[in-house]
């Protein structure tokens, strides 16, 4: 069993086609950083010094005004597959990352019992039990052995797991000691988890408009170097009202010269937490209770920005989650 080709394919094309670049680059958007830029480095056709922004707006809008109906089915076809996955992994209650899942689907779907398979309703669910919790990568594979009669030789189990942490990489974002801080300030909280869905931090603006960057792998603003990011950055003119993702309690209040500016943490209790950076000014205090329609804060762009916007973090046990997936869920 080796990488499939048609894997292959697309990554050398997107990578060495500049016509294709802007064709497909940001429509995948995180799946294209998650999936195809790993491979590619792995097999040569890409420099992992290669300076490729696939989060800017310019590469989103690009994608828009050169998609055909065709290549958009195609790749929603692709996302949905990946979501299915997801959904599985979520329905089955197991701890596997889904992007480790995602990438060894894709390195197995070209083979021969995998095909056969690709219709079955119960494709899904049998792939995924794969994966059960307190397995091994070992375990994992002589499942899918088991399951489908997809065979592995030694250096392509190591290939598959090299992209694998790759992949995850690139899409997790370690805490740093200001989200360890949080973390542990929420350790031996009580206050029972907000029901409500995280909603975005504005009101009367889409959210989805507003993104100038995203969570995970970016180009830092200042030096051009890859960096994490462990937000959303949400641009809207300066003093724009900021409001609480969910109802909560004021749990910090800070100024970060090097980093967020002025933030604001709110405790949603359960574990949850929200940031919000770069404030232009602070009008809540620590203890303070807030509902979705208390303001905040107000844009700005104070400490280590480039311009007016709010700085958005959902941290989960201490740890920053990417906001995008909840947003999406719930927020217009």
């Amino acid at each position: 069993m080796a990488v499939p080709v048609v894997v292959v394919k697309a990554a050398v094309a997107v990578v060495t086609n500049p016509k294709l670049l802007k064709i497909v680059g940001g429509i995948i958007l995180g799946i294209i950083i998650v999936i195809i830029a790993p491979i590619a480095i792995l097999l040569g056709v890409m420099n992992t010094g290669q300076s490729i922004d696939w989060n800017s707006p310019e590469m989103r809008q690009q994608v828009v005004d050169n998609m055909t109906p065709e290549q958009k089915a195609q790749l929603q076809a692709f996302a949905d597959t990946m979501q299915a996955i997801e959904d599985e992994i979520t329905a089955q209650g197991l701890a596997v990352n889904p992007i480790k899942a995602q990438v060894i689907f894709l390195c197995v779907m070209d083979t021969d019992p995998m095909k056969d398979r690709t219709t079955d309703a119960a494709f899904y669910t049998d792939f995924v039990s794969c994966f059960p919790d307190g397995a091994d990568d070992d375990t994992v594979f002589a499942n899918l052995t088991a399951k489908f009669g997809v065979t592995f030789t030694a250096e392509e189990k190591a290939k598959i797991l090299q992209m694998c942490q790759s992949a995850v990489a690139s899409q997790t974002v370690a805490p740093t000691a200001l989200h360890d801080q949080i973390g542990t300030m929420l350790a031996g909280d009580t206050t029972p988890v907000s029901a409500e869905p995280f909603a975005s931090p504005f009101h009367g603006l889409d959210w989805k408009t507003c993104v100038t960057s995203t969570y995970g792998t970016r180009k830092d603003p200042f030096t051009g170097e890859t960096a994490s990011h462990a937000g959303l950055d949400l641009a809207a003119p300066e003093g724009t009202p900021i409001y609480p993702s969910k109802p909560g309690k004021v749990l910090l209040v800070g100024y970060d010269e090097g980093g967020y500016g002025n933030y604001v943490v709110i405790n949603h209790g359960g574990g949850q937490a929200t940031l919000y950076g770069h404030c232009s000014e602070i009008l809540v205090a620590e203890g303070d209770n807030v509902t979705v329609d208390t303001v905040i804060a107000k844009v700005g762009s104070t400490g280590r920005s480039t311009g007016n916007h709010c700085h958005f973090e959902i941290i989960i046990d201490g740890k920053p989650v990417n906001p995008k997936k909840y947003l999406e869920a719930t927020a217009p």
